[in-house]
């Protein structure tokens, strides 16, 4: 599950169980309550609950995007653009990140295998392991 959605989601379950605990602290009128639907001129669609006796303002909203729009033929363009927003918004420049694609498209294996060399430690490794589910769902120990 991607982050964004990971954090879309935890925000909706916070929303819920705050308007949970509203709802159970202040006690709501015998009547039901009206769901009322608007349509904004720019076709996006809301949905407004109003009920006097709980005195909470709440909104939520949610869209398709990120990675789960990216076409099969362009996988990972959302999360360039997230990257690219992320150093543009933190004082990076348009023209650094704007030479990434040929600095990347630069670096070569033997660079890739220097830099392993320098930096990555067998001391501080973990390894990991990928396998099949065993019947029953034992636990394979090493």
């Amino acid at each position: 599950m991607s982050l964004a959605l990971r954090l879309c989601l935890q925000r909706s379950i916070l929303s819920a169980l705050a308007l949970a605990g509203a709802l159970t602290a202040f006690p709501l009128s015998a009547g039901a309550t009206k769901i009322e639907r608007i349509v904004s001129p720019g076709g996006i669609t809301a949905w407004l609950v109003q009920e006097p006796s709980v005195p909470l303002i709440a909104f939520d909203f949610a869209f398709k995007g990120g990675a789960t729009q990216d076409p099969p033929e362009k996988a990972g363009v959302a999360t360039m653009a997230r990257w690219y927003g992320a150093a543009l918004t933190s004082g990076g420049s348009a023209e650094k990140v704007s030479s990434w694609p040929a600095r990347l498209r630069a670096v070569t294996p033997e660079a890739v295998k220097n830099a392993a060399r320098t930096w990555l430690d067998k001391r501080r490794s973990v390894t990991g392991y990928l396998v099949k589910e065993l019947p029953g769902n034992q636990e394979k120990r090493s």
